[in-house]
């Protein structure tokens, strides 16, 4: 292998190089899939094509849409199609009934013809919701057997209740109903929100009355429902036997601020066609020519508008993309999809709010990057500077270059104020995976490809044969956690947050105790604040040795290339630098966790990573290691990075090279609870970043000494 060629594939194999395959990722269940795909887009959309007659077409591809986000065309970055030969089984499209006798009682009626028609047998998996004064329940589960749902649903007391109830929700006469609907609603998408596949929501009922609410409760009503109901995948239907006495395709343009919020925006008939669904019935709406109202077939209308959904759905298309980046909260964005055939036309969502939190926002406060040279040349000058003002100043600080241990152990001693030297440490360790100066570089020359060659051998008998027998030992070890500053309770789930000024937060100091390769805590002791409960939480494991290994065995079936030289404690270090691909990664990342209505489970992954090992060239012994993972900023987790360093820890007349520091660095999202139709529930919020500083000390080694002295010789 030809470390100094940036092409040569890595063939060099040691005692202590892993020969295994890289580890196969479970399969990902359905609903966790998108979050898990980087090349997904951040926005789905669900769509369904129909041609003149009103019958669904299939067969279409990616090149045969056109997506307009306000008018501008959009990337579509992933496309799938379904119908009822591709669908998946554990993603099926699920049709919902809402028996809505709050607003029309004898509904029951038409929806038991429905459930017996054809033997009972249904075309897709049903739910059933009943609406009703007294609250909400549903059927057990989705069923394809129709005669069994409808005798669940004749046994009122049998369904399944909501564990919450509307005694909850504010009383008033006026808006009771509508409160009632609207909570229905955002209740039913929270409550399949966690199940994968498309959701048909027919509602079967009169509608809504108007709200009396003010603007700003109507238009977070809008902009939530919105996105729970896009989330959950839902288009919604209104199927009623009732004439509307007003054309509500007068109001279907979105709402674009708080200020046109109206009443008639919050309306079922509004919502159902701005999802992409729409509103059948006895009456389509008012002719708009004569005024009078256009009259459907009046009989068999619930059956005929339930068939004539599951018609149009028969084939369906869902596409993701991108949404612009955005400072602004529930920046409202109108969408278009065309079809380029000609008489086949797309139905969609209409629109959706864009939100900052989408992506990771840039650090928007004023910071200076200033060099090592600068940095110290600030400090020197900080002399006559109160704490408060220095760390200000630090704090505003983002280094272009490393701070190394090397440089940064002798500056500990020089700055005044434990919050001054917690803010150069935070400082110091964000900038660990940066280039040292041009100063701290020896000026070597690059080995010759054999000579790298004997390094790296060197570099394998070290983990193949010393770094192994390290002795039972116990130590020290002190974690200090920095966090960004703790939200502002004016902040909503929307707001991206872009102070990334890290303070320290907690401090923790055990003893560990090495035992046959692996560090366990054995006691607390000195200062020990631990964080709050439902803290993130980051832990860096086989600090001792089994990242080395793992990191190593990886980069020979990966790339390697000679990296230069590094100023160590005691001398040049040589640097290798690496990368490894996702399907050779044996470094896992795992991360707690999606929201509990997306299954709550942990984000697990073996990223492809890249880094640098930095080692002592004549004995091989690594010194300096350094992970970064290449994560995409859309994943619940884009950045999980770890650097250890090691020196060396005399145990009597024996010198053994140990851990002495180590650096993680996660920034992921984080879960932010909200309140809303009487229930709690926690959603994907901003990016935040959390970083571990680790330091061991005060090393000592199991066991005992022992002199054996003659009988006649008193022992002093």
């Amino acid at each position: 292998m030809g470390l100094s060629d940036p092409d040569a594939p890595a063939t060099l194999t040691g005692p202590m190089i892993d020969q295994r395959p890289a580890q196969a990722m479970p399969d990902i269940p359905a609903i966790y899939q998108r979050f898990e795909d980087p090349e997904e887009g951040v926005l789905q959309l669900d769509v369904t094509v129909t041609d003149a007659s009103g019958k669904a077409v299939a067969g279409l591809d990616r090149a045969d849409f056109t997506l307009l986000d306000n008018g501008k065309p959009a990337k579509i970055l992933t496309f799938h199609e379904s119908d009822a030969a591709t669908q998946k089984p554990d993603a099926p499209t699920e049709l919902i009934l809402v028996l809505d006798q709050l607003n029309l009682y004898f509904a029951e009626d038409f929806l038991n013809v429905f459930l017996r028609q054809d033997g009972g047998h249904l075309a897709l998996p049903t739910t059933i919701y009943r609406l009703t004064k007294n609250g909400l329940s549903v059927t057990a589960q989705p069923s394809t057997d129709g005669n069994a749902l409808a005798e669940e649903i004749a046994q009122k007391d049998g369904m399944y209740r909501f564990p919450w109830n509307y005694s909850t929700l504010p009383r008033v006469d006026k808006d009771y109903h509508v409160t009632l609907s609207q909570t229905a609603l955002g209740s039913i998408a929270l409550d399949v929100r966690k199940e994968p596949g498309r959701k048909l929501v027919v509602w079967m009922g009169y509608g809504w009355p108007l709200p009396h609410s003010s603007q700003a409760q109507i238009f977070d009503q809008i902009t939530e429902l919105s996105a729970r109901l896009r989330e959950a995948r839902i288009t919604l239907y209104e199927v009623d036997n009732k004439s509307h006495t007003w054309d509500y395709n007068q109001f279907l343009e979105g709402v674009q601020a708080e200020k046109d919020a109206s009443p008639v925006k919050a309306t079922l008939e509004v919502l159902a066609i701005q999802s992409g669904g729409a509103v059948y019935g006895l009456m389509r709406a008012i002719d708009p020519v004569n005024g009078s109202p256009s009259v459907d077939k009046p009989a068999s209308i619930v059956l005929d508008s339930i068939a004539r959904i599951i018609a149009e759905n028969a084939a369906s298309y869902s596409l993701s993309f991108d949404p612009p980046r955005t400072e602004s909260i529930d920046e409202y964005h109108s969408l278009k999809l065309e079809v380029n055939k000609p008489g086949l036309v797309a139905h969609t969502r209409t629109g959706y709010y864009d939100e900052p939190v989408y992506f990771d926002q840039p650090r928007r406060i004023p910071a200076q990057r200033l060099s090592i040279a600068q940095l110290e040349q600030l400090l020197e000058q900080s002399q006559h500077k109160s704490e408060s003002q220095l760390v200000s100043e630090l704090s505003n600080i983002e280094l272009t270059e490393r701070l190394s241990s090397v440089k940064q152990n002798p500056w500990k001693s020089r700055v005044h104020g434990k919050k001054v030297l917690q803010a150069l440490v935070a400082l110091a360790d964000a900038s660990a995976f940066l280039a040292l100066p041009a100063a701290e570089i020896p000026n070597l020359p690059v080995p010759t490809l054999d000579e790298q060659h004997e390094q790296l051998a060197r570099v394998l008998h070290y983990l193949g044969e010393i770094a192994p027998n390290l002795p039972r030992f116990y130590a020290t070890r002190t974690t200090d956690r920095y966090e960004e500053p703790k939200n502002d309770f004016s902040e909503t789930w929307k707001t991206a947050r872009a102070d990334r000024f890290l303070h320290l937060e907690t401090s923790n100091t055990v003893t560990v105790r090495y035992l046959n390769g692996g560090d366990f805590i054995e006691s607390g002791s000195g200062k020990d604040k631990k964080a709050k409960k439902g803290s993130r939480y980051l832990e860096t494991k086989g600090t001792f040795g089994g990242i080395l290994t793992t990191v190593v065995s990886d980069a020979v079936h990966g790339k390697m290339t000679w990296g230069g030289w590094e100023t160590g404690e005691s001398g040049p270090l040589a640097v290798i630098r690496y990368s490894v691909p996702e399907n050779q990664s044996h470094f896992n990342v795992s991360t707690c966790c999606y929201p509990e209505d997306l299954g709550g489970e942990f984000f697990n992954r073996h990223p492809g990573y890249h880094g640098t090992i930095a080692f002592d060239p004549a004995s091989g012994a690594i010194l300096r290691l350094t992970v970064q993972t290449d994560l995409s900023e859309k994943l619940p987790t884009m950045r999980s990075d770890v650097v250890v360093e090691y020196g060396p820890v005399k145990f009597g007349d024996s010198t053994y090279i140990c851990p002495v520091k180590s650096v993680s660095i996660k920034r992921d999202r984080t879960l932010r609870k909200i309140s809303e139709w009487g229930d709690s529930f926690r959603i994907f919020g901003p990016f935040e970043t959390l970083l571990i500083d680790v330091s061991f000390r005060d090393y000592h080694r199991f066991g005992s000494t022992s002199r054996i002295l003659p009988a006649s010789q008193e022992a002093p």
